[in-house]
């Protein structure tokens, strides 16, 4: 009698365990089936929120939804989040951007392995160099849709819109690609490039070193961004700044100019200046020791998300309410 009871009470955890499982894969299904019918293709999206057919892009993972959700709030306060879109690099994130309604596009084929639960995608870990490999993998499929590319990534914080600073600042360099230097010395610009903050022109020769940049570092242990000098510079320089480099097409097209961002207006986490970055000084103490105005500045040169949002913190920089995921209405200075 007693194993007659055991053997009913065991018959009913395993129908609850199945219809459990059940009603999962249910959820599930139609989470999926629900993503598939409603994501708007990314000719669509970029068609509709593109100016001159340029547009801000980024791309991030789940971990990093605090910080693009505070760059959307940048974006806003500066009036450009209506030309910007995003890119998600995992199922979790493509699902959670759209339950918000936000700009997000999923570049089909661009498989990966991540997920919410990955447990490092700090710098110099692998799962990082995986996902900086598919960011320029995106720039160049929305480069091959025709769409010009100002890419930067979420922990970039602006002073002004980029569409303004790239009509008017940059107009007087004629360029194909603008690109942020990663270098600590202010007279050494191309010791190192940052591919997480660029201006990329659509056309068919910066098309071409952008397939060369992907090629180089798809078959590379390293992170993508050695391979943007190794292949925009080709070892060549000129100009009284040194801040100018060609890439050759070997089709016989015409050659990719490639210029470093100025460095006092668009600085790096560790760029020096007098011994100190401008994340020792602040933003405002920077522009005004530097004598030139601040555009754009990069939170690196820093391990760890959570020492980002410290960093934007403590000068007034993080303007997303996490409460609500609204954006407060201080104004950038």
């Amino acid at each position: 009698m007693f194993n007659q009871e055991r053997l009913k009470q065991k018959k009913r955890k395993i129908r609850i365990i199945r219809l459990c499982a059940l009603i999962l894969l249910a959820v599930w299904i139609s989470g999926r089936d629900a993503t598939q019918q409603t994501l708007e293709s990314t000719e669509d999206l970029l068609s509709r929120r593109s100016t001159d057919k340029w547009i801000i892009v980024t791309a991030v993972t789940y971990q990093y939804r605090d910080m693009l959700l505070n760059f959307i709030c940048n974006l806003r306060l500066l009036g450009a989040y209506e030309q910007f879109a995003f890119a998600a690099l995992d199922t979790t994130t493509l699902r959670w951007a759209m339950s918000r309604d936000l700009p997000v596009f999923h570049v089909t084929g661009k498989r990966t392995r991540f997920h919410m639960l990955e447990p490092d995608i700090t710098f110099g870990t692998s799962a990082y160099k995986q996902a900086t490999k598919l960011k320029s993998s995106i720039v160049l499929h929305v480069l091959k849709l025709g769409y010009s590319v100002v890419f930067c990534d979420p922990d970039v914080v602006w002073f002004d819109d980029p569409r303004r600073i790239l009509q008017s600042t940059l107009a007087w360099r004629s360029a194909d690609v603008y690109i942020q230097s990663d270098s600590r010395d202010l007279r050494k610009p191309l010791q190192s490039l940052n591919s997480g903050l660029y201006f990329a022109r659509s056309n068919p020769s910066t098309i071409d070193a952008f397939e060369s940049i992907v090629r180089s570092a798809r078959r590379s242990s390293s992170s993508e961004q050695p391979h943007f000098k190794r292949h925009l510079c080709k070892g060549s320089a000129i100009g009284l700044d040194m801040d100018t480099c060609y890439y050759l097409p070997k089709n016989g097209q015409q050659n990719v100019t490639m210029v470093t961002l100025p460095m006092k207006r668009f600085p790096n986490g560790g760029l020096w200046l007098f011994g100190q970055t401008v994340f020792d000084l602040g933003p405002r103490r920077f522009s005004e020791v530097a004598k030139e105005p601040l555009f754009a500045l990069h939170n690196n040169w820093i391990r760890g998300i959570e020492p980002k949002k410290k960093r934007q913190l403590k000068w007034g920089l993080w303007w997303i309410q996490e409460v609500d995921e609204t954006c407060s209405n201080v104004v950038l200075t």
